[in-house]
């Protein structure tokens, strides 16, 4: 099967009603979003770039609370 490009598709199984079927046997529906090359790059800098901050951040604010000296991770190297 062939499908038109789009960036948006919807899925959608209807397996009848609900007192003719088996529990396993119920509907479902999904949405699937496709990305372009540039969408798909601020996607992933987004969706990898933000937990990798936050980490960073919260090592930053617990090097700065406790006294540690873990940051800057550079702080050894020669």
């Amino acid at each position: 099967m062939t499908l038109p490009h789009r960036s948006v598709y919807d899925a959608r199984y209807d397996p009848g009603t609900w007192w003719d079927h088996e529990a396993e046997d119920l509907g479902d529906r999904d949405q699937v979003y496709v990305a372009g090359s540039v969408a798909g790059f601020i996607d992933l800098v987004f969706h990898a770039g933000v937990p990798l901050g936050l980490i960073l951040f919260g090592i930053f604010l617990v090097d700065r609370i406790t006294g540690w000296g873990v940051w800057p991770p550079w702080r050894g190297i020669r």
